[in-house]
């Protein structure tokens, strides 16, 4: 991404900035043309993922059957621990 501006100063720390080119009227200003040139995949938002490969080998028979209708039932299924 490439990007043009003024950056303008006032000799009191004041600064604002103008796409356009701006008249510098006051002597207590000054102008700075500046380009800036920053990367694109600087904008880009990361994408997680994740990827999950199991073998038939490490696929263990359940240790636990239930019939659940209700989300009641299911809170009150017995775990592994139990």
């Amino acid at each position: 991404m490439k990007t043009q501006f003024y950056l303008i100063v006032k000799d009191d720390g004041d600064v604002r900035i103008s796409k356009a080119r701006p008249e510098v009227t006051k002597k207590e200003e000054v102008s700075i043309f500046w380009g800036l040139e920053l990367p694109g995949h600087l904008f880009q938002k990361s994408l997680l993922s994740a990827e999950l490969s199991l073998e038939m080998d490490e696929i263990k028979p359940a240790k636990l059957k239930m019939k659940i209708d209700t989300v009641g039932d299911w809170l009150k299924a017995p775990t592994e621990e139990d």
